[in-house]
């Protein structure tokens, strides 16, 4: 957010609150120290002065949804699962797998519990969740 009050959307200066057509809805966060970006599905992204991000989404997609932040499914322990739906041996296992790859760095390693599984494993595994998107 600018000083003056107003973010960039689209990289169009707007000013708060702004609504984008009935799919965003961008506003001052409650506490006056950052923004807070709201979608029709439900799902809220509060970006706060400090740099800090927090994400919320409706109680509809509980166990619906995988990635750094779980399945919703108030089941903890499950939700250290890499984007192959397989457990993690280590936190950097976790994190790296759910790594979005860039222009400038691609991934293409396996993660360490795939490698350790056979071939025909991880082949129906990657088929489970190709069905999945």
């Amino acid at each position: 957010m600018y000083h003056n009050g107003t973010v960039l959307v689209n990289d169009k200066t707007v000013s708060l609150p702004h609504q984008e057509s009935t799919i965003l809805k961008v506003s001052s966060s409650t506490d006056g120290a950052g923004v807070e970006l709201q979608t029709h599905h439900g799902v809220v992204v509060s970006v706060k002065s400090d740099g800090t991000i927090v994400t919320t989404i409706a109680k509809k997609f509980a166990g619906k949804v995988c990635g750094l932040c779980g399945n919703m499914n108030d089941d903890g322990p499950d939700d250290f699962k890499t984007r192959h739906h397989i457990p993690a041996k280590s936190v950097e296992e976790y994190v790296s797998s759910w790594e979005v790859p860039n222009e400038r760095k691609t991934q293409s390693k396996q993660p360490e519990s795939c490698r350790k599984r056979s071939h025909r494993d991880v082949k129906r595994a990657m088929g489970m969740c190709n069905a999945l998107k």
